[in-house]
């Protein structure tokens, strides 16, 4: 069965019935676990029991911020940049974030007693494609939404649209953007930053000090995004390399994962526990921590999933024994995460690639591009024969 996770719109909680020799066992896969109370979305739904649940650990070590303080804190920020005169840029989230800050935005240039007037005067650009193309499936799904945001539209306000929401269909119209002086409100993915048309509004706002860059998500180790909210003072973006001036902020609240609390009282909620939890999704560290959460407070023993891992379950009766992980694991898992950094400097590089090449002549590109091939091939060829002859 599927049951509503309260992660994005349609996301899912499984339910697995196994039945071996004649005997019943349930599995449960949490899926992504959404926080109660966000909007649009209906609550994650609470499952009555398992034998075995993998369970999602994004935020396993930490709390999020009240909602309610936190989204009073984002308004505040947008109000203080579009004084200051700046733009505000978020990075979001196609689905899911982006209709999330939509609703907050409509809530308040439309639905509050008090309307912002400051809000209601400044335009706000949804300058993604899929993030438009999601929100269109959003409005096309009402039907899925929480009580609060079928009311709003029985009332006659969509909590999907507001006057001055604007969505921005193509790249030359995006461009456009950052040549108009007036202050706005830009959200964009890709949440991370490592790619998609957030990158060029970066790239022209980050050395802004009267401009604010907030973060609404999750940020992954080796993206823009995470240098950005560690604080760096400067970063790359299509070749070149831009002073961070603008104000970093980050929004606890808007996550679409459930915090360390919130995951355990999921669980505790289920009449009958699991007898074992196996734990993905989530950094090592955060994952061991969670263990030792679930271990204390739940008294269930959780298993941290490691690459290359194989669990036994058992069913029906639940007997899980680990094997033993592979004698290269560590390895593998730094050459992947090393693969990742990789990739992400190499996506860059080819951004760089097409931004320098889109101004010559047809004739020269070929020429660079075929060098480039050159190269690559070259540099491939001599990595594979360094590494065989180790």
């Amino acid at each position: 069965k599927f049951r509503d996770a309260g992660h994005i719109l349609g996301s899912s909680i499984l339910e697995i019935w196994v039945n071996e020799n004649g005997v019943e066992s349930k599995l449960v896969f949490s899926g992504d676990l959404g926080n109660k109370g966000v909007p649009i979305m209906r609550d994650p739904t609470v499952i009555d029991s398992a034998d075995f649940l993998i369970l999602e650990s994004t935020y396993g070590d930490r709390l999020h911020e009240t909602r309610k303080g936190e989204v009073g804190r984002f308004i505040r920020l947008i109000e203080d940049t579009l004084r200051r005169g700046g733009n505000v840029i978020i990075p979001s989230f196609a689905v899911g974030r982006t209709q999330e800050l939509i609703y907050e935005l409509n809530k308040e240039t439309e639905c509050m007693e008090r309307q912002n007037k400051l809000l209601q005067e400044t335009p706000v650009y949804i300058d993604s494609p899929l993030a438009i193309s999601a929100t269109q499936v959003f409005r096309n799904n009402s039907d899925c939404f929480d009580e609060e945001a079928r009311a709003c539209i029985e009332s006659g306000d969509n909590p999907l649209e507001f006057k001055n929401l604007h969505f921005v269909q193509t790249s030359d119209e995006s461009k456009l953007l950052n040549l108009d002086p007036e202050s706005k409100i830009i959200i964009s993915a890709s949440g991370m930053c490592d790619a998609g048309r957030i990158r060029h509004h970066l790239k022209h706002n980050l050395w802004r000090r009267d401009s604010s860059v907030i973060f609404v998500g999750y940020q992954a180790k080796g993206t823009l995004g995470r240098l950005l909210v560690d604080g760096a003072k400067t970063v790359r973006i299509f070749g070149e390399e831009i002073a961070v001036k603008a104000r970093i902020e980050i929004i606890d609240s808007f996550s679409g994962h459930a915090d360390r609390d919130s995951l355990i009282a999921w669980v505790d909620a289920m009449r009958q526990k699991p007898q074992k939890i196996l734990l993905v999704h989530g950094e090592p560290a955060v994952i061991a921590s969670f263990q030792k959460t679930i271990h204390n407070q739940l008294r269930i023993s959780a298993i941290a999933a490691q690459y290359n891992q194989t669990i036994e379950l058992g069913l029906p009766i639940l007997r899980a024994s680990v094997v033993a992980p592979h004698p290269m694991a560590e390895e593998i898992t730094d050459a992947v995460e090393m693969l990742d950094a990789i990739e992400t400097e190499f996506a860059a590089l080819i951004e760089r690639t097409k931004t320098e090449i889109s101004t010559v002549s047809p004739s020269v590109r070929y020429q660079i591009l075929a060098a480039l091939k050159e190269q690559l091939t070259q540099a491939t060829e001599a990595i594979v024969q360094r590494n065989q002859a180790e």
